[in-house]
């Protein structure tokens, strides 16, 4: 299963930048979420990495949604089975990152 993942830090950021995003690469479903930037709390991203299955690929837009810092993204993609994938159309990459 191919899973957009988009966050924002505040409630006043809109996702629908990154929901498009995510959807136009074939993401289904693409689940949203509102993050602080001063917390690694992601509820939802932890919960999708808990039940991931093998084969499954999580997209997201870029880096800087998923982790805070360099030890924080360490972290998240040391956890689950799923390959990461990360659209970032303003640097026009295409990243694909095999997570353990």
């Amino acid at each position: 299963m191919i899973i957009g993942d988009a966050c924002v830090s505040t409630r006043e950021q809109n996702v629908a930048l990154q929901v498009d995003a995510l959807r136009a690469t074939g993401c289904a479903p693409v689940l949203t979420e509102v993050a602080s930037g001063a917390s690694t709390e992601r509820p939802v991203l932890t919960h999708l990495l808990a039940d991931d299955r093998a084969g499954d690929v999580i997209v997201i837009w870029k880096l800087d949604r998923l982790g805070r810092s360099m030890r924080h993204l360490i972290d998240v993609v040391g956890v689950g089975s799923v390959k990461l994938k990360t659209v970032d159309y303003l640097c026009g990459s295409n990243i694909v990152i095999p997570i353990r």
